[in-house]
C-alpha cells in the first residue's frame, strides 16, 4: 500500500511537535478544511473538530476530534507506553495480561516509531495534552486492504466519559480519508459492553463470532467481529 499525501508523518526519534499550517482537503465529495487551533498546551496546530487533514510540521502532526487529539509517539512517551503495555491496572479487564519488557517496547520504537504500513499506534491526548490512551490500526489479513482497529483508555477515571468513542470516530475518519481501503473491522470480547457501544456508535455492525481465537486468562476465548464499509461511512457523513 503506497503512502498518500495526507497521512500523518511520524516524528523522528527524539523529535517533538511544532505548530504548523493547515490546508483544505476534499475527498469523495466531502470537504475537510484543516484549520489550526490554539489553546491546547503542547499541541499547537491541531485540526478543527474531526476535520481530517494533515498538518505538515517539522515534528509531530496531530489530528483532533471533538475532545481529543491523536498523535504519534515521541521518545518522552516511551516510559508511559511501556507501562501501559504491561500494567494490568492500565490495561483493564479485557486485554491480555502478558507483560512486555521496556526493552522490547523501546526496540519496536527504534525500528519504526510504532508506525508502518502494516501497523500504526497513535496516542490519545485530552484537551490539556495529557496522554490518556492509544488507538491502533493493523493490516487485518495479507490478501486485503482491510484494517483492524484497537483502542485503550489507560486510567479507570478516564473511561466511560466519551474519550474512547471520540478517538475511534476520529481514527475512522482519518483512515477512510487517507488510506485506500474499503473496510475497517474490530474484534471484541463479548463481555466488553463499553467497547461494543464505542464500535456501534462509530458505525460498526456485528458480523459474526470467531470461536476460541484468542488465549486470555488461561483459556481460549471467542471474539465478536464488527465491520464498517466505506459506503456506510460515507452515507453517515452525508447525514451528519
Amino acid at each position: 500500500m503506497s503512502a498518500l499525501s495526507n497521512r500523518i508523518k511520524k516524528p523522528a526519534p527524539g523529535e517533538s511537535q511544532n505548530s504548523g499550517t493547515g490546508h483544505h482537503l476534499t475527498f469523495a465529495g466531502i470537504s475537510f478544511p484543516a484549520t489550526g487551533l490554539r489553546g491546547f498546551p503542547g499541541c499547537n496546530g491541531w485540526t478543527g473538530a474531526r476535520k481530517i487533514g494533515r498538518l505538515k510540521n517539522k515534528g509531530n502532526a496531530l489530528i483532533k476530534g471533538k475532545r481529543i487529539g491523536l498523535r504519534h509517539l515521541v521518545e518522552s512517551d516511551i516510559e508511559l507506553f511501556a507501562r501501559a503495555a504491561s500494567d494490568p491496572a492500565l490495561r483493564g479487564e479485557f486485554l491480555p495480561t502478558r507483560m512486555k519488557s521496556p526493552q522490547a517496547v523501546r526496540k519496536k520504537w527504534n525500528e519504526n516509531g510504532f508506525s508502518s504500513d502494516d501497523s500504526e499506534t497513535l496516542l490519545i491526548c485530552d484537551e490539556n495534552g495529557r496522554v490518556i490512551g492509544d488507538v491502533s490500526h493493523v493490516r487485518a489479513r495479507p490478501y486485503s486492504t482491510c484494517r483492524e482497529l484497537g483502542w485503550s483508555i489507560y486510567e479507570p477515571a478516564d473511561r466511560g466519559v466519551g474519550y474512547g468513542g471520540d478517538a475511534i470516530a476520529t481514527l475512522v475518519d482519518y483512515l477512510f480519508v487517507n488510506w485506500q481501503i474499503n473496510r475497517l473491522e474490530c474484534c471484541l470480547n463479548p463481555m466488553n459492553m463499553a467497547s461494543r457501544r464505542v464500535a456501534e456508535k462509530a458505525g460498526f455492525v456485528k458480523e459474526g463470532n470467531l470461536k476460541e481465537v484468542v488465549f486470555f486468562n488461561a483459556e481460549f476465548r471467542d471474539l465478536e467481529i464488527y465491520g464498517l464499509l466505506r459506503s456506510v461511512w460515507h452515507a453517515r457523513r452525508q447525514l451528519a
